[in-house]
Formats: C-alpha cells, sequence, structure tokens
C-alpha cells in the first residue's frame, strides 16, 4: 500500500484489492507497469526525442 499518497488514493486502494482479489489486482498493476514502460520506449524510437533514463523504473525524462 501506498501511504505517501493522499488519503483518497489509499482508500481506493483498500477497496480495490478486496473488489478484484489478488489476482486481480496484480493484472492491473501488471498492466499499468506494461503502459509505463511501453510508451517511453515507443517515443523514445521518434528523432525528435531523445530518452534519458530506462522509462519505467523512474520519472521518465525526455530531451
Amino acid at each position: 500500500m501506498s501511504f505517501s499518497r493522499l488519503g483518497t488514493q489509499a482508500l481506493l486502494q483498500y477497496y480495490m484489492f478486496p473488489s478484484l482479489g489478488f489476482g486481480g489486482y496484480r493484472r492491473v498493476q501488471q498492466s499499468s507497469r506494461g503502459v509505463a514502460t511501453y510508451v517511453p520506449a515507443e517515443i523514445g524510437k521518434l528523432d525528435d526525442f531523445t530518452l534519458r533514463n530506462d522509462g519505467g523504473s523512474d520519472i521518465l525524462v525526455f530531451a
């Protein structure tokens, strides 16, 4: 659980976990992670941008 977020987001996590179950919650998080790695990789392929980090484990940095 992420308690450094606003209370509303932590409350939503408490709701989503029992609602989806462990497997469902894991699929949602894996899907989000897939998007977070796919989008920067594709943008990094464009000539107009240079990807400055791996684009999935940290905040995205483009130049």
